[in-house]
């Protein structure tokens, strides 16, 4: 997982450096041409880091070159920590006598910008080698969300029985219009999918309607696409007609005169333009009445606009209803242990009666150590900034069970209920150690070489005797614990 982190490390120094070589002291350093030149080649290096690092996972050559950037970032960062400390050595001196200084760069000193700047130059034009684009558009992925179905194998679902009826019952007693919309409204993990997926099962619906057509959107709400997929799901195979036109041929052909329930999964489209265009479609080709489509989504404006009957809000489950959720998935042979009752009901209550947390929870507790580290890496992944990933990593340098002064997790309080300090969990601290093994080293704790360029090194004490090889890694050296 040490990978993670180059792109986060690169990240936090190309934008320091950035700064350094922009603020008003950088007159200090070097002319403004060689600072231009700098600033230049680190706004470059910026622009293709982000890509860079959704390569790397399939290109171990992008993942050398990352590298690459990441050395050549600290030798940066710690030229101008030198140029820093010169210039506030000088700052020692009489301020008039310090106005009339010339330049105070040495000549190694300005030798190794223009190394650095010349290294950067290579580092850049190695990328399109690598055909690394550049300018990524707000340096954002775009999630793939994954494709939901009408089909569902799980038995313990619970607290949703009168969500079931009265959708039930609304859709079945909708006789005089066209195509009645009846979303369905919730945040995350609420369990709107799978209220989808019991309607859509129902015998009752299975009886009353002709046809039953589940199309997951997600966030892109392309009408011809929907109607394609649409026509794929009646027809069971696929459709490689284009126009709307020819579409909406085969579809009259396939609905004309059948009553049918659509279910459109996961819908985002707030343009009331694109979703009348593709219900106008949809009353074209079925003038039957009774017709019902079923949509799921997060947001109450987007139901608004979709919505002919009211919006079925889906409440959260309650305490016990979690509790039962999550002892299925922790022990599916039944069996809980009298003495992790307690504990489990305190996790289900954290649960805030999300059905998907207390799966995915109850699930955590059945998996194998590295498996669970995968599943926590994907909260490292969506943290909000690279900062925030660089400061997780540097929590490795802790030791087990050390005492943290912090108020957090796991907290000790005082007598008086005050958090006095608090305590990694074993499993977030194993990922920790995982995302920054090449980086931190734990005189005492870690067994593993990792790379030469230890940048973090913790000691229990100062006389501690310091293995040789600890020494010689210690060159990178920029954090002492």
């Amino acid at each position: 997982m040490a990978e993670v982190l180059l792109s986060a490390s690169v990240e936090v120094l190309l934008q320091k450096l950035l700064l350094l070589a922009t603020s008003g002291n950088s007159h200090l350093w070097g002319s403004k041409k060689e600072l231009e030149k700098l600033r230049r080649c680190l706004a470059i290096a910026r622009a293709v880091l982000h890509d860079a690092e959704r390569q790397q996972r399939k290109d171990q050559a992008v993942k050398l070159w990352l590298k690459k950037l990441e050395d050549l970032a600290y030798d940066a960062d710690n030229l101008l920590d030198e140029l820093n400390y010169t210039t506030l050595k000088k700052s020692e001196w009489k301020v008039c006598f310090v106005l009339s200084l010339p330049n105070p760069l040495s000549c190694k000193m300005r030798a190794k910008i223009r190394e650095i700047i010349v290294n950067l130059k290579m580092i850049n034009e190695e990328a399109n080698d690598f055909a690394i684009p550049r300018g990524v558009q707000d340096g954002i992925d775009h999630i793939n969300h994954k494709e939901t179905d009408c089909f569902h194998g799980d038995s313990n679902i619970v607290g949703r029985e009168d969500d079931v009826s009265t959708m039930i019952e609304s859709l079945i007693c909708q006789t005089n219009q066209v195509v009645a919309v009846f979303p369905i409204v919730g945040m995350g993990g609420l369990g709107k999918t799978t209220l989808a997926r019991l309607i859509y099962n129902d015998e009752q619906i299975v009886r009353y309607f002709d046809e039953r057509i589940w199309v997951c959107v997600s966030e892109i709400f392309d009408v011809n696409k929907i109607i394609r997929l649409v026509l794929e799901s009646l027809t069971q195979r696929s459709i490689d007609v284009q126009s709307r036109n020819a579409l909406l041929q085969i579809l009259h052909k396939e609905l004309g005169g059948r009553k049918y329930l659509l279910v459109l999964d996961d819908v985002w489209n707030e343009k009331l333009e694109e979703w009348d265009d593709f219900k106008r479609s949809l009353v074209g080709i079925n003038a039957t009445k009774g017709n019902a489509i079923i949509v799921t989504t997060r947001s109450e404006r987007v139901a608004s606009i979709v919505a002919t009957h009211h919006l079925h809000f889906l409440e959260k489950l309650s305490e016990d209803d979690c509790w039962s959720v999550f002892k299925e998935r922790a022990f599916p042979e039944g069996d809980v242990p009298m003495e992790l009752v307690p504990i489990g009901k305190q996790i289900a209550h954290k649960c805030s009666g999300l059905p998907l947390a207390a799966n995915l929870l109850g699930g955590m507790l059945r998996l194998t150590k590295e498996t669970i580290l995968q599943v926590l890496k994907l909260s490292f992944d969506h943290l909000p900034s690279t900062s925030v990933k660089k400061c997780f990593a540097y929590c490795s340098i802790f030791s087990r069970d050390h005492d943290i002064e912090k108020d957090q997790l796991d907290v000790k309080r005082d007598d008086y209920g005050n958090i006095t300090h608090c305590k990694m969990h074993s499993l977030v601290h194993a990922l920790a150690q995982s995302i920054s093994r090449y980086e931190g080293f734990n005189v005492g704790c870690s067994t593993e070489d990792g790379h030469p360029h230890v940048r973090y090194l913790s000691m229990k004490s100062l006389r501690e005797s310091m293995p040789s090889v600890v020494k010689e890694k210690a060159r990178s050296l920029r954090t002492l614990f």
